[in-house]
């Protein structure tokens, strides 16, 4: 008696693993692509290289903050990562532009003398300044607690 012979299939049935793989594999990108972006956007750093720029940047808010600093200012780099922080997610969304006090030209607006100071530039006119680490993170805490006004 001749033996039957049975021919096995190895064939998957159902979606290729290989393809759903590869798709979510490039949906993953695309996602972590798209959060890249809007954090760029959202984080851009805004550097003045002038104090006649200070007036007048290109801002689509009516206020926006002028962080003047010193590489080798102890506490500017003390409260560094305090202004990145609140660049990046403040409460009301405020901009954030950064002067370098030993690359910046130009004469400072009176009574600029120290850093760290915070200007804050409304309507185009200076309005405030915070010198010295403790005021400016004092004024951080403020605006985050919804005090500001």
């Amino acid at each position: 008696m001749a033996k039957k012979s049975t021919k096995r299939s190895y064939e998957r049935k159902g979606p290729d693993p290989l393809k759903i793989g590869g798709i979510t594999v490039i949906l993953l990108l695309l996602v972590l692509g798209a959060i890249v972006v809007a954090a760029n956007m959202r984080t851009r750093s805004y550097h003045i290289q002038s104090w006649n720029e200070l007036l007048t940047q290109d801002s689509p808010d009516d206020m926006y903050f002028v962080y003047l600093y010193d590489v080798n200012c102890p506490a500017c780099n003390l409260i560094e990562a305090d202004v990145d922080a609140f660049r990046q997610s403040n409460a009301l969304d405020i901009p954030v532009f950064y002067i370098d006090s030993r690359r910046v030209s130009g004469q400072a607006p009176a009574g600029v003398r120290y850093t760290p100071t915070m200007l804050i530039i409304e309507n185009g006119q200076l309005a405030d300044l915070y010198e010295n680490a403790q005021d400016i993170l004092d004024l951080f805490e403020v605006i985050e607690t919804g005090q500001w006004n």
